[in-house]
């Protein structure tokens, strides 16, 4: 698995969680995103595209929802 897949995948979602116009709620989630693909898991990657699905599929801005599905198409190709 590229580790350098991941490391995008997690400069991507540190700028979404720097964004002041996303919810305090969507923040925590996307630091626990994070912690999960720094962990040493098997099924990191997998666990955090459920996660990702998940908060595409809440009540976010068509914005912050655009963003994370290209963080899901990053992290699909760290799969393959």
């Amino acid at each position: 698995m590229g580790n350098e897949i991941i490391e995008e995948a997690v400069e991507n979602l540190t700028a979404l969680m720097e964004d002041s116009d996303i919810s305090k709620k969507c923040k925590e989630k996307v630091e626990k995103i994070i912690e999960i693909l720094h962990s040493d898991v098997n099924l990191s990657v997998e666990k955090a595209l459920d996660a990702l699905e998940e908060m595409s599929s809440s009540d976010i801005s068509s914005y912050h929802r655009t963003q994370i599905w290209g963080i899901i198409s990053i992290l699909e190709t760290a799969k393959n």
